[in-house]
């Protein structure tokens, strides 16, 4: 993990994936349960999870 954020209902955790791409994990939650997650991804690979590798 690089680092990780805290909002409203909402935490951002910023690490580096087995590829070494960065990636923000975007967590949304409503009471104590995750509703929604998103992984958003630095640079232009069109490949950036390594699924196909």
């Amino acid at each position: 993990m690089v680092q990780y954020y805290v909002g409203v209902d909402t935490v951002v955790i910023n690490y580096r994936n087995q590829k070494g791409g960065l990636v923000n994990e975007v967590l949304i939650f409503e009471g104590t349960a995750v509703a929604r997650g998103y992984g958003t991804y630095a640079g232009a690979d069109p490949n950036p999870a390594g699924a196909n590798d």
